[in-house]
């Protein structure tokens, strides 16, 4: 008890110290205090003209009733007042000081103590955040919560400080006892049941079900949003409910860790052609495609566009930021499911999809544990919302293993697979496929080049696959997406489908201003370089937009639905980039230009070895199109 009460009055004056000498470091600068952006109608305003524009085979609800659904909202009393109050506790010089000071602990309980940005905001209480007034949150539900519909009990996901948690409570008429807050944050957590509501910092309760769940910009702060918008999906009540979200836009995700840390997530939403420059309108309509692409069982019922403020530092008196919510009804999923069901009955869909996971052919030995990523999962299940139960024919126009694998995997919906390569040796050689066609009598091998107009001339396909192949075809065919984007049209059926998965070219996606991405595209541009030097070709990645262009030039498909997925690069993934651009370099025949291009070389492959180790710029994307005629 001695020790405790010296530790005490030693550290008492160490605090006092510490606080004069920022107060006198404080005073002797002059902190410049700038207004917000004011905010106006315009805020709260859309281009009507735009939203029509947008098209999407994904988006049931077509632009027209998208634009119908949409709440016209305005500055009102209770948002002036937030903004006046954020102006207020910033007006004197002791406030400033004062907010000096929090924001100098919270940089030390990020730094020091390991906390994260939005764990150390949310303690100090600097950054208070307001999505919409209690009037504006009853607009944008009056659609889908009706008067006499009792809200029995909410769900609210990343509740933060409680603060809009508290308006939807006293809006839906549920007392604090019938509010779970999920929120991981032990200092929030503690702010939350300070208002009465129960809390959980991990998944949703199994035994649990709500009528209504709300998310209200979170789905940009987590490092799994679909998986959390299922789980979310899964906690309403089985008699309906109500999702109400909101998110900033264009839609960006970020993940913070510890220590102040900031990242990309793992297994972030994917938003087709997603950009920061996107206008509002676009920015939208990609969103709700990348969430009805994935959850069917929602439907769009209103939405508005608000500003997502934030009270303000030392520099502003508030933020903001473009933000749209959204109130989605969850409704029984039938359409492309209930189709499979009633073609082949309930029963042996059940077998179908056990085999398709772990049937018989998933045993070949070159396919290993190999399992479904992003791409492939998207590319399947949108077959299945389709409503296609077998697959019976399928081509892979540009066989490798991965394709190959994951053809298998779908077990008794396949009945037949060719695989096409062009190479005899290597992991996409004929050789290797050929033993596994040793294995499996469905798989068959073929040779052959596509350049040959001869070469599988008037067969046609159930499937047909196109995993990551235009941008290959370069190394066979110069200039050759074109006819190959011809020669994959005919080989489809008509009533069959084409899966087409490719990379976006680098320098369309990555910022050479960021020291990641320019490693990235410094290492693809000495490859390719040291072969076109050396006379040697090259992968040539076409982007999803040209693939779209052309599918629609065809006139020949419809299109199911597209995606873009964020892509994970590692070390040892852009290792075998170096090695292809030491192998191009030792190609060059004049010996001054192979030494300086083996130098660069080895220069880039040091800073990748020291680099943290992983790079999230890149994207691949996947297309389903069906062939109508």
């Amino acid at each position: 008890m001695a020790n405790a009460n010296g530790a005490k009055l030693i550290l008492k004056p160490i605090l006092i110290l510490l606080l004069a000498v920022f107060v006198h470091f404080s005073t002797r600068q002059q902190i410049a205090l700038k207004a917000g952006r004011p905010i106006t109608n315009m805020d709260y305003e859309i281009d009507r003209d735009a939203i029509l524009k947008f098209h999407s085979d994904a988006v049931t609800v077509k632009p027209p009733e998208v634009l119908s659904k949409f709440v016209q909202l305005l500055p009102d009393d209770e948002t002036n007042q937030f903004l006046v109050d954020s102006a207020d506790a910033l007006s004197t010089r002791s406030a400033l000081l004062k907010m000096q000071f929090k924001q100098l602990l919270v940089q030390g309980l990020q730094k020091v103590l390991g906390w994260s940005r939005p764990d150390a905001r949310g303690f100090m209480g600097v950054g208070t955040l307001y999505v919409a007034s209690e009037k504006q949150l009853e607009a944008v539900l009056r659609s889908v919560v009706k008067p006499n519909q009792a809200t029995k009990s909410i769900l609210d996901i990343g509740s933060g400080t409680g603060t809009e948690t508290a308006k939807l409570a006293t809006l839906l008429g549920v007392v604090p006892e019938r509010v779970l807050c999920l929120e991981s944050s032990k200092p929030l957590q503690k702010k939350l049941q300070s208002r009465g509501f129960t809390t959980a910092d991990g998944s949703i309760p199994s035994d649990s079900s709500f009528s209504f769940v709300s998310l209200l910009n979170v789905l940009d702060r987590t490092d799994d949003p679909h998986g959390l918008l299922r789980s979310a999906i899964g906690a309403v009540d089985a008699g309906g409910g109500t999702i109400l979200m909101a998110a900033v836009l264009p839609f960006q995700g970020i993940v913070h860790g510890k220590f102040g840390s900031k990242r990309r997530p793992f297994n972030g939403l994917k938003i087709r052609g997603s950009s920061r420059s996107a206008s509002f309108e676009l920015g939208f309509f990609r969103f709700i495609e990348a969430i009805a692409s994935e959850h069917p069982e929602l439907e769009l019922v209103s939405w508005s566009r608000l500003p997502y403020l934030s009270s303000g530092d030392t520099r502003r008196t508030h933020y903001t930021l473009d933000m749209a919510v959204m109130a989605w009804r969850v409704k029984e999923l039938k359409d492309g499911e209930e189709r499979v069901k009633e073609i082949i009955g309930e029963e042996v869909l059940g077998t179908v999809e056990a085999e398709g996971f772990s049937g018989i052919d998933v045993n070949v030995k070159a396919c290993g544990n190999r399992r479904d990523d992003d791409v492939y999962a998207f590319l399947a299940s949108t077959l299945r919302k389709d409503g296609v139960a077998f697959w019976r024919d399928v081509l892979d126009a540009g066989a490798g293993m991965g394709s190959m694998c994951w053809l298998l995997r779908q077990g008794q919906k396949v009945d037949r697979i060719i695989e096409v390569t062009a190479a005899s040796d290597g992991t996409y050689g004929s050789n290797m496929l050929l033993e596994v066609s040793k294995e499996v009598e469905k798989v068959v091998v073929e040779a052959g080049n596509w350049r040959d107009d001869e070469f599988l001339k008037g067969r046609t396909f159930d499937v047909v696959v196109a995993d990551y192949l235009l941008g290959a075809v370069e190394l066979h065919w110069a200039h050759g997406a074109d006819g190959m984007m011809d020669r994959l049209v005919e080989a489809a059926k008509v009533g069959g489908y084409l899966l087409i998965s490719g990379l976006e070219p680098y320098e369309m996606v990555l910022d050479r201003g960021n020291d990641d991405d320019r490693l990235v595209l410094d290492i693809e541009a000495i490859g390719e370089s040291a072969a076109f030097v050396a006379g040697e070709s090259t992968y040539r990645e076409i982007p999803e937009t040209w693939v779209l262009r052309q599918i629609g030039r065809l006139g020949k498909f419809r299109v199911v639905d597209s995606q873009q997925f964020d892509m994970r690069l590692t070390v040892r993934s852009l290792m075998k980039q170096i090695s292809y651009a030491k192998d191009m370099a030792r190609k060059i025949s004049d010996a001054d230009l192979r030494k300086g291009y083996l130098t660069r070389v080895a220069t880039l492959e040091r800073e990748l070895k020291s680099s943290g180790g992983e790079f999230w710029g890149g994207r691949n994307y996947a297309i389903v199109v069906q062939r109508v005629k």
